[in-house]
């Protein structure tokens, strides 16, 4: 079988290439991939430990996908199947690593049903609270969860920080992270699709609440919520093979 290995960050200039086309006998599982991958390119040593197990500074997607949510390394690795290798700090930092989850825990995240006719009026103010903040009107057939909404959302600000955004408005940049398209045609048809009744407003802050203008007309809503969605176990796994896509773009 034939395995394509995509590499981010500084394993680039370790390997000198930002791809390994690896041809390999079949049935092989994640752990055996990643020792013959440590065994032939001596200069991942220290990524790949002799367990054939990526040290916990890298994350490894398998098409688009945590290799965590296939099984972890006993998932059988098939032919056409691409791995991606992504240091979490995109450079090897601790220090930066550490800033980014804490950053990424300090998402404070607010939901609240409200109906159609709200909605409405909701989305008027969405894209006048601060950089530091993104809202969003969500059909309540889409609503995957407070957790799946803060990574989301840090993804949406962090793009605008590092001038990765494709849209010029954050409630846009979610929503394309949210879905995992960079076509907001492809968004805008999903919405559209929606026969929900009831919408979920979300709002989402990365460090101190912004409530001035917009932000304070949601907080405001949000504070007088009766009724919030229930949380759901965990987002629909193609929803995480969306995200975790997104994520590769952004740490590319």
């Amino acid at each position: 079988m034939r395995v394509r290995v995509l590499l981010y960050g500084h394993l680039r200039g370790l390997v000198g290439s930002s791809e390994i086309g690896l041809e390999l006998p079949d049935g092989l599982t994640a752990r055996e991939v990643f020792r013959f991958l440590a065994s032939r390119y001596r200069e991942l040593g220290d990524v790949v430990t002799p367990q054939g197990e990526v040290r916990p500074l890298y994350i490894v997607f398998v098409n688009n996908c945590d290799l965590e949510l296939l099984g972890g390394y006993s998932y059988v690795v098939r032919d056409g199947d691409t791995i991606s290798l992504v240091p979490v700090s995109h450079g090897g930092s601790v220090d930066a690593l550490e800033r980014y989850l804490e950053e990424l825990n300090s998402v404070r995240v607010n939901v609240c049903f409200i109906d159609r006719d709200l909605a409405g009026e909701v989305i008027k103010h969405i894209d006048t609270i601060g950089e530091n903040c993104v809202a969003q009107v969500i059909p309540e057939e889409f609503y995957y969860g407070r957790g799946y909404v803060a990574l989301v959302a840090y993804l949406a600000i962090r793009a605008f920080r590092l001038g990765l955004n494709v849209s010029r408005r954050k409630s846009i940049e979610f929503l394309l992270y949210y879905f995992g398209s960079r076509q907001i045609s492809e968004v805008l048809a999903r919405l559209g699709s929606s026969r929900s009744s009831r919408y979920v407003v979300v709002l989402a802050c990365v460090g101190p609440s912004e409530t001035e203008g917009g932000g304070r007309y949601i907080a405001d809503l949000l504070a007088r919520c009766r009724v919030g969605p229930e949380e759901p176990p965990r987002p629909p796994l193609e929803v995480l093979e969306r995200v975790s896509a997104g994520i590769l773009r952004i740490l590319s």
